[in-house]
């Protein structure tokens, strides 16, 4: 058996035995309804347009995610990933590693609050995982390790 085959098995067990609870955190900004909220639909399509390379249309969209939630960190933290993309296809573009070193800290900020009083928010533990972690991609990135 392969270690990759068993880290797999071990995930899903570990997936399996989740409590009910903190599953449904997940589900505050409603990010996997069937209908989605307007806001959902707004960071979707903020993805797809830095996707396509379109950094200005989804920085303006994550403006909009971070004015009608402005405590919460998803907003910051989709604005860092927009960051994120157009820093990896200009590794000179100082302007982007500011900001993105800018956003991320914002997410962090705002997500460590939030879990001051609520320490089992899902959504906020996979948010912060992946700003602390985005982080240290970036950090990374000044190494020339890639």
């Amino acid at each position: 058996m392969s270690v990759r085959f068993t880290t797999t098995i071990a995930f899903l067990v570990v997936c399996a035995t989740l409590q009910a609870r903190p599953l449904a955190a997940q589900r505050s900004l409603g990010l996997w309804d069937e209908t989605p909220d307007p806001l959902v639909i707004e960071m979707r399509a903020g993805i797809e347009d830095y996707y396509g390379f379109d950094y200005a249309a989804a920085l303006a969209r994550f403006d909009d995610v971070i004015a009608a939630l402005p405590d919460h960190p998803v907003g910051y933290f989709l604005k860092a990933e927009a960051y994120w993309w157009l820093f990896l296809n200009d590794r000179q573009n100082a302007r982007a590693r500011r900001e993105l070193e800018r956003w991320l800290g914002e997410a962090i900020a705002r997500g460590e609050r939030r879990l001051e009083t609520s320490p089992d928010d899902v959504e906020t533990l996979f948010i912060l995982g992946s700003a602390y972690g985005r982080r240290g991609m970036l950090a990374g990135t000044a190494k020339d390790v890639w």
